[in-house]
């Protein structure tokens, strides 16, 4: 019995003596392979520091007077103004991080397939550091494409005479979460000679076009307007035929009014469906009466088809029901996701 005894205690004896020796090669081994692994780290960062200097290096290698071949058509650039904007393809380029070399025999150009016929609006863009310019109209989706492809993800801040870059940034955020170009559609000022809004001229220009936002600024100092989420049409050949389309993204808004109400949008009743008006003889209009652009005399019946949030009812977006335009803008609303 004793034997036995013994015999277990010097199988567990050895057992632990194994047991400490396998953890203290674990321990050796963790050590090791921790010290491999900082090794490799460091490795890894010199290998990232070298880079970084032969990229400095490289890009100070490039001349500063740069050609630029877009697709067969050249056009003389410099360094400085291709690496104004960070991020964008010729920053990356001009960084080796966009494998686009120069050609051979010329270093200081370099060959992009891509169409050249407009490429000189990109880069008076990039000399700008932003679209300071109206697009012609016939090739600003050609262009809002490339700032697309050049990563030149730009917010397009048109010239108006109602609104800033924060009101269009405010549209922005009740829009979409993604940026949008705003293109200039329709403009109409005050023409004390005539003061008609030429309905025909609206539609010619906006019918068809995707989603839009009016910006309408009364003779009074009122400024409101509304968001199609839609195309306008001229579908509705009478007032008694008027076609309703919209959705429930559709919405209005105030941007100053009488009441001091800070910058609001007003959402549909979704039960009315009576989102937006298509008919031949108006203007933009909204719900049944909220807003209605007309030849001439243009009403607000606010609210109606939209609700009232703020509390101040029929005088919300104006004192009067009939309203003078000073100024109106319809804005395209190209959301960057048509592009990619």
């Amino acid at each position: 019995m004793s034997y036995k005894l013994n015999q277990i205690l010097n199988d567990q004896e050895r057992l632990n003596a194994i047991t400490a020796s396998l953890e203290s090669l674990n321990k050796y081994i963790s050590n090791d392979i921790k010290s491999i692994k900082d090794e490799v780290d460091k490795l890894e960062k010199r290998k990232l520091e070298l880079l970084e200097i032969k990229i400095v290096m490289d890009v100070s290698l490039i001349p500063e007077i740069i050609i630029l071949n877009v697709g067969g058509m050249k056009y003389h650039t410099t360094k400085t103004i291709l690496k104004s904007i960070p991020g964008t393809y010729f920053d990356l380029m001009l960084s080796g991080q966009v494998i686009c070399k120069p050609m051979a025999n010329k270093p200081d150009t370099y060959f992009i397939d891509r169409d050249g016929t407009h490429f000189r609006y990109i880069l008076d863009i990039l000399k700008e550091g932003k679209i300071s310019k109206p697009l012609p109209k016939s090739i600003r989706l050609e262009i809002l494409d490339a700032l697309q492809f050049y990563k030149m993800n730009l917010i397009f801040y048109p010239s108006s005479k109602i609104i800033d870059k924060d009101t269009f940034d405010l549209f922005n955020k009740w829009i979409s979460n993604e940026p949008i170009y705003y293109v200039l559609l329709f403009t109409k000022g005050n023409d004390t000679s005539k003061n008609e809004f030429p309905i025909s001229s609206f539609h010619s220009e906006c019918d068809d076009k995707g989603p839009t936002i009016t910006v309408i600024e009364t003779t009074d100092g009122d400024v409101f307007g509304g968001y199609n989420s839609q195309s306008w049409d001229s579908s509705g050949i009478s007032y008694y035929s008027i076609q309703w389309s919209g959705d429930d993204k559709c919405f209005i808004f105030t941007l100053v009014n009488k009441h001091g109400i800070k910058p609001t949008k007003y959402l549909p009743n979704t039960k009315d469906q009576n989102y937006i008006v298509n008919y031949r003889g108006s203007g933009p209009a909204f719900g049944k009466g909220d807003i209605f652009i007309d030849q001439k005399e243009s009403h607000q019946f606010f609210p109606s088809s939209y609700i009232d949030t703020t509390g101040k009812g029929k005088s919300t977006l104006s004192p009067e029901r009939l309203f003078s335009i000073k100024t109106i803008e319809i804005y395209q609303c190209v959301n960057k996701l048509q592009f990619e």
